[in-house]
């Protein structure tokens, strides 16, 4: 948020950053920049918020984050309305961009037990997969993709009771999205490291849903360690059709 304020543009902002804070940095410095924008002034312009970042590399990281970021800015614009911030983010015309700012809405609105245990109407503990079940199929598989955090907070950090929830799940299409989400949380959990990220992974229900987990993992190794080598090492942990498939 300061350096959005000291540097002027949020492009000029992101030269100016690092992955210290894993995506922290970038997160505040695009949730200021939409913060500094009336709503009119979002929906008119926001098409070319990213745009910069865009030019200089198309589907990088860094267009990446802030398209993310979007998400979470416009979450806090609206007044923590989940359902108008998904919303806001249809107005961006690049469906890559559009998909990324949904993830960012649902990642703003899970944070929010963790600051002060503050409350959201977008969060159920009696239904741990809400409100993934209860917006239309175009927002499930961003929600799913990121649902298991709040999951685990509520169960103590259970992985084999969330992943029966990923397993449970109504929307069975969106099942492998919820073992992806599994996974980069195990990765999470153990400071991305192989072994016991794997032990994770094989708390999940069936052979599928233990390659989505491990896939889920993989590619939170990746975005971590900024390369390969560390993922491949995890992979490597595996046989048959699984390693296959995490090396591919």
């Amino acid at each position: 948020h300061a350096a959005f304020k000291k540097y002027g543009t949020l492009a000029k902002a992101y030269t100016m950053g690092d992955n210290y804070c894993w995506s922290g940095y970038y997160h505040g410095v695009t949730e200021s920049a939409v913060g500094s924008m009336t709503k009119a002034q979002i929906r008119s312009q926001i098409n070319g918020i990213c745009a910069e970042l865009a030019a200089r590399a198309r589907y990088s990281a860094d267009h990446f984050t802030c398209s993310h970021g979007l998400g979470h800015g416009l979450f806090s614009v609206e007044n923590d309305d989940l359902f108008v911030a998904l919303k806001s983010c249809d107005i961006l015309v690049d469906g890559w961009e559009r998909t990324s700012c949904y993830g960012g809405v649902y990642m703003e609105n899970i944070m929010i037990p963790l600051r002060e245990a503050g409350t959201t109407p977008y969060l159920k503990p009696t239904d741990l997969m809400y409100p993934c079940n209860a917006v239309d199929v175009p927002y499930k598989g961003q929600c799913y993709g990121m649902q298991t955090s709040y999951a685990l907070q509520q169960t103590g950090y259970d992985f084999a009771k969330v992943a029966k929830l990923c397993q449970d799940l109504t929307d069975v299409a969106f099942v492998p999205a919820c073992y992806n989400s599994l996974g980069r949380d195990a990765s999470g959990s153990t400071n991305s490291k192989a072994a016991p990220t794997k032990a994770i992974c094989e708390k999940a229900i069936d052979h599928e849903g233990q390659r989505n987990c491990m896939l889920g993992a993989m590619r939170d190794f990746v975005g971590n360690y900024h390369g390969n080598g560390e993922a491949k090492a995890f992979c490597a942990l595996y046989e048959s059709d699984l390693r296959t498939s995490c090396f591919k």
